[in-house]
């Protein structure tokens, strides 16, 4: 193989040499045949050389791949060295190849109109040859999914020769971005089940792509290059609109959008129906989802809604949503602002646990309420939120009065009725359903502001789905069975159904799992007597006096945390034999279940690790002493127990946070 290996790389022009690089079907433009140096790439896969001969117009070039054995002859018209047939051992047609100096839009005669409209869970395959990369570079695939409130990243190992191999687990037709940071490489991919999709990124970074699927996403690759080209309205600036000068910024990219994809349809011999679709879906979706994010700089202190022709507008766009609805990504985040926005109309919201528990009542038909009391329950908890938003921007006597009018008699009737012995009796008996109750009412609360719009009912299945399966990985425990039987009612797609199901029974698992290293977990009990911050700071620290500690305030709910954390154990891997440095981590606002099954998920305890999940008060007084407004939040403490560095490297820097610290002990 080695000599092979080393006549293919050095032989002069009309000779081996000659077959060197990308070669594309005539017929079709598509790249199937790769020759380099010690390798081949031939029917989608790789095959290193077992014999090669080679003549001025004709030749063979024997392939091997494991037991398999392929023999490729060729023939060269005369003068024409990048040009060349093919013709396999095996009796297969024969092919006419020419060498592609540049990557090219292939034909995609013989695709489907649809898409897979599957959500079984599977796997793709991502394959392909980097010769320019580095040893130690940082390479990733990044998958997104509407059923993880997660992205999945996966790292493959790069071979001695530049190759990598990724099986990637996909829900139907599934959006990824290949990262090759060092270079600035960003490849986007549409990923097929059962499906393996082979790159090459040449010294210049221009992208070949090999599979069955490759001439779509080759064509969705110089399609979204295009449109990328249209100036996007910066979202920044969208605080200083209002929202129908807004909207006609979005309306007007939109526009320019489709010209470009016009334009591009027109410019080359067979635009793929498949390609086009894909991007204009795409196009109106991500002006959907764009037009939404005005909803994060309304003014709530001044209770800011859209106005009507807005909401219309917007209600249009996304009834043009169509299946596959796993992709594009704009679509699943249009959808979540879009409920976001309908369900939460007040600056503070809150669900009251006795408004939850008359509710359980009621439509268990455990006790009935008349309308008015049911009216009066709605005007309640909406004036609480209205009081709470109130309270939260200081509003003046004169605002109070006029904003909490609507809800004031509703309010006090009922107080009264939630406070009189009849309702404490069933309270008393029923008390242990407010809690599943209200995951039931949140979910249902999400999902409402969809009936406004005319979707199809599959879309609305879908949203539900994903609303699911992403709460469950929010608060990182299995639901009660009660909304297991409600995940029922709401999808009656098997396939779906079973996406929740999975999640749900992972997490059951996980639940029963045993935490490594108990020894980590710290009790708040001997802390709770404390009023004074500093002193309650001073406790903590404590027991870690002439050490460097690395401290994190983070939270269950929140996914930076999360996402930082996921690089904590291979930091830690690299600091194990550093017995100075103390990694303290400080939870907020986290549900004790979900914190436990996070730590055991992520494998954050350990010897050098110490976790508090602080009560309610602990985490006010801390975050107000020591200036915690965001999250995370990573400080460092010396020795002495002084704050050394507000703004030090995160877990996700690496190296950088290692020598960081490792420089601390040497202080």
């Amino acid at each position: 193989m080695l000599a092979a290996a080393w006549v293919l790389s050095l032989q002069a022009s009309g000779g081996a040499g000659r077959m060197k690089g990308c070669w594309a079907d005539t017929a079709n433009k598509q790249w199937t045949h790769a020759f380099f140096d010690r390798f081949a790439i031939f029917q989608n896969k790789f095959w290193t050389y077992d014999k090669i001969s080679l003549g001025r117009d004709k030749g063979t070039i024997a392939l091997k791949r494991g037991n398999e054995r392929i023999t490729l002859y060729l023939r060269f018209p005369p003068g024409q060295d990048s040009l060349c047939t093919i013709i396999p051992a095996s009796g297969g047609a024969p092919a006419t190849l020419r060498l592609l100096r540049a990557p090219a839009i292939p034909w995609e005669t013989d695709a489907p109109d649809s898409f897979p409209g599957t959500y079984a869970t599977d796997s793709s395959i991502i394959q392909g040859y980097i010769p320019f990369r580095k040893a130690a570079d940082e390479f990733c695939i990044h998958v997104a999914s509407p059923f993880s409130e997660d992205e999945i990243e996966i790292c493959p190992r790069i071979d001695s020769l530049g190759r990598f191999t990724a099986t990637v687990p996909v829900t139907g037709m599934t959006q990824a971005r290949i990262d090759y940071v060092p270079d600035g490489l960003l490849i986007p991919a549409i990923l097929f089940p059962e499906d393996t999709l082979t790159l090459y990124a040449d010294q210049e970074k221009r992208i070949f792509l090999m599979g069955k699927n490759a001439t779509f996403n080759q064509e969705v690759q110089e399609g979204l290059r295009r449109l990328n080209a249209v100036k996007a309205p910066d979202w920044h600036q969208s605080k200083d609109l209002a929202p129908d000068e807004w909207k006609s910024q979005c309306l007007r990219q939109m526009q320019l959008k489709r010209q470009a994809l016009d334009a591009y349809a027109h410019g080359i011999p067979a635009p793929s129906r498949r390609a086009l679709a894909y991007l204009d879906r795409k196009i109106t979706m991500e002006c959907a989802n764009r037009m939404l994010q005005k909803s994060f700089t309304l003014k709530r202190k001044k209770f800011e809604r859209f106005p009507p022709a807005f909401l219309h507008t917007l209600d249009s766009l996304l009834e043009l949503a169509r299946p596959p609805y796993t992709v594009p990504e704009d679509l699943h985040s249009a959808l979540r602002t879009y409920c976001h926005y309908h369900a939460t109309p007040f600056p503070v919201s809150a669900t009251l646990p006795a408004i939850t528990l008359a509710d359980y009542l009621h439509r268990n038909h455990i006790h009935t309420f008349s309308p008015r009391e049911l009216s009066d329950f709605k005007l309640a908890e909406e004036g609480t939120c209205m009081a709470l938003s109130l309270q939260d921007m200081k509003a003046d006597t004169a605002t109070w009065r006029t904003r909490m009018a609507p809800y004031l008699e509703a309010m006090e009737r009922s107080k009264k009725l939630t406070e009189g012995d009849e309702f404490r009796q069933l309270a008393d008996t029923h008390r242990d359903k407010i809690k599943t109750w209200k995951i039931r009412r949140d979910i249902e609360k999400d999902l409402a502001p969809l009936q406004l719009l005319h979707i199809p009912a599959g879309l609305k299945e879908f949203h539900a789905a994903s609303l699911l399966a992403r709460e469950l990985d929010r608060q990182r425990s299995p639901f009660p069975q009660e909304i297991m039987d409600f995940a029922h009612e709401l999808l009656h797609t098997p396939e779906l159904y079973a996406l929740v199901a999975n999640r749900q029974k992972y997490y059951q698992q996980l639940q029963a799992r045993t935490l490594s290293h108990p020894q980590s977990l710290r009790s708040t009990e001997g802390l709770e007597n404390i009023n004074d911050p500093a002193r309650l700071w001073a406790e903590i620290i404590k027991p870690h006096k002439g050490k460097i500690i690395y401290a994190d305030f983070w939270g269950t709910w929140c996914t930076p945390c999360k996402w930082q954390m996921e690089a904590v154990p291979a930091l830690k891997a690299s600091l194990a034999d550093e017995k100075d440095i103390i990694f303290l981590y400080l939870a907020v606002h986290s549900p004790q279940e979900s914190w436990l099954n996070f730590l055991k998920e992520t494998d954050l305890t350990g010897p050098q690790a110490v976790h508090y999940n602080l009560t309610p008060e602990m985490s006010h007084m801390l975050t107000r002493y020591l200036s915690v407004s965001a999250y995370p939040t990573y400080l460092v403490i010396d020795r002495n127990g002084h704050i050394a560095d507000r703004n030090p490297p995160t877990p996700r820097d690496g190296t950088q946070l290692a020598e960081y610290l490792r420089s601390m002990t040497q202080d």
